[in-house]
């Protein structure tokens, strides 16, 4: 409920992201994953939880514990620090390391943390387009060409309607 409260409330909200930031802390992965999510709702206006972000990022990167929640976490807080924009810039080396996880639970947490690092830096999606116009492998096309990263890149996006207008074409239902 306060995931869905916070999504709501947006910006307006700013008065909570210190407690947020707190809840990152937290001995429970679930509480620490949802204010991290709820961070990530309240957009750039939780730039002051950057540095509090940041230090969670470290830990859940290093975590291995084995528990479900591991990649929920790294993706949670990709999506915080994504949401946030050029303010989250000092999580891009922790970032860099999550695009690189190579386990299929990771694939949320790795489309997101790339997403994250073209709206932190405000590089252009071309590059990302050019990769995406190969289709004939829907399975690469979605996890190893970038085709999953679209899903966190908001109107930063933009420049690929061409693209994703011409994939309507298809005929392959993947």
């Amino acid at each position: 409920m306060a995931y869905s409260g916070f999504m709501v409330l947006g910006p307006t909200a700013k008065p909570a992201v210190p407690k947020l930031a707190q809840f990152l802390d937290d001995n429970d992965p679930q509480v620490r994953c949802l204010a991290a999510l709820c961070l990530g709702n309240l957009g750039p206006t939780s730039q002051d939880a950057v540095p509090a972000l940041v230090a969670y990022l470290n830990r859940v990167s290093k975590a291995n514990t084995g528990s479900q929640w591991d990649s929920h976490e790294r993706f949670a807080v990709a999506y915080a620090l994504c949401e946030i924009g050029p303010a989250a810039r000092p999580a891009i080396p922790q970032l860099t390391t999550i695009t690189t996880l190579t386990n299929d639970s990771d694939w949320r947490a790795g489309a997101c943390a790339r997403a994250a690092l073209i709206r932190i830096s405000g590089e252009s999606v071309l590059p990302l387009a050019e990769a995406l116009k190969d289709t004939s492998d829907p399975t690469s096309w979605f996890m190893e060409k970038g085709g999953n990263t679209i899903l966190y890149l908001g109107t930063n996006a933009e420049p690929m309607i061409p693209m994703l207008l011409g994939l309507l074409k298809q005929t392959n239902t993947n």
